[in-house]
C-alpha cells in the first residue's frame, strides 16, 4: 500500500512539474528584419529585448499600442515631412519606449544619420534625425551628434501600398546626466501603415 500510495505521489507531483513548464512565459524575441510590411519592430536596450506590446487603458476604450507610425502633413506623396515611429512596451511596468524621427525622408531609401535631439516630439520636433528613448522611471534618454543610424531598406508610398522598413541602432544619454548612456542596438521595423492599428 505504501508502494502505490509513494508512486501515486510521485506521478502528480511529475506532472504537476511538466505542467508549470509549460506554461511559462516565453522570452521576448526580436523580430526578422523583414521588408514586407509586417507590422513587426523591436531592439535591444542594453541588451534587453524591447517590442511593441499593447497595454490597457484604465477607463477601457481602445487599447493603448505599442506601435505607432506618425507623419506630417506633407508626407505624401513624396515624403517630403517628417516622418516618426513609436515603439512601447505598454503592457509591462519595466518597459521603455523608444522614438525614431527622421526630419525628412524624401530621400528615400538609405542612411540617415541620428544628431541631437531636443527631446520634443511629432510637430514640434528637430531640424534633424533623432531618436528618443523613456525609461520605466520616466527618465528621458536623447541621441547626441553623430549618435547613431537610422537605415531605410524599404519606403514605398503609393496610393496602394504603404510600407517602411530598416534597422537603427544608437546610443542615447540621460537628459539630467549625461554620463548615463544606454546603448540601442539590433533595432528594426517593417510597417505597413494601412493595416496598422491606429
Amino acid at each position: 500500500m505504501k508502494t502505490v500510495f509513494l508512486l501515486l505521489f510521485l506521478f502528480v507531483v511529475l506532472s504537476c512539474g511538466r505542467n508549470s513548464s509549460n506554461d511559462a512565459t516565453p522570452q521576448d524575441i526580436l523580430p526578422a528584419a523583414t521588408t514586407s510590411g509586417a507590422n513587426t519592430a523591436g531592439c535591444l536596450v542594453n541588451g534587453k529585448v524591447l517590442i511593441p506590446k499593447n497595454g490597457n487603458q484604465s477607463i477601457g476604450g481602445q487599447p493603448l499600442y505599442g506601435l505607432k507610425e506618425f507623419f506630417g502633413n506633407n508626407f505624401y506623396p513624396g515624403m517630403n515631412d517628417f516622418w516618426q515611429l513609436e515603439i512601447s512596451n505598454k503592457k509591462d511596468s519595466n518597459g521603455y519606449s523608444i522614438f525614431l524621427w527622421i526630419n525628412n525622408m524624401s530621400a528615400g531609401t538609405g542612411n540617415y544619420v541620428v544628431n541631437q535631439s531636443n527631446g520634443l516630439l511629432y510637430e514640434e520636433g528637430p531640424n534633424n534625425n533623432q531618436i528618443i528613448l523613456i525609461s520605466p522611471e520616466g527618465k528621458k534618454y536623447l541621441s547626441s551628434t553623430n549618435s547613431g543610424n537610422i537605415f531605410i531598406s524599404r519606403a514605398e508610398v503609393t496610393s496602394s501600398t504603404n510600407i517602411i522598413s530598416g534597422t537603427f541602432s544608437c546610443k542615447v544619454y540621460n537628459i539630467e546626466n549625461s554620463s548615463d548612456i544606454i546603448n540601442v542596438t539590433d533595432g528594426r521595423f517593417d510597417i505597413n501603415y494601412t493595416t496598422l492599428n491606429h
